[in-house]
């Protein structure tokens, strides 16, 4: 029972992770034209 647990964690926690990785590429690329426009 344990081993599912942890299996449907693992799970859980990779999706959030790539749902957070494409959400972050897209704040960070806001950021840099910020930081563009800034300096300009």
């Amino acid at each position: 029972m344990e081993f599912w647990i942890i299996m449907i964690g693992f799970l859980c926690i990779g999706e959030s992770c790539s749902l957070a990785g494409t959400w972050w590429s897209k704040k960070k690329k806001e950021e840099n034209t910020e930081e563009k426009k800034n300096k300009l």
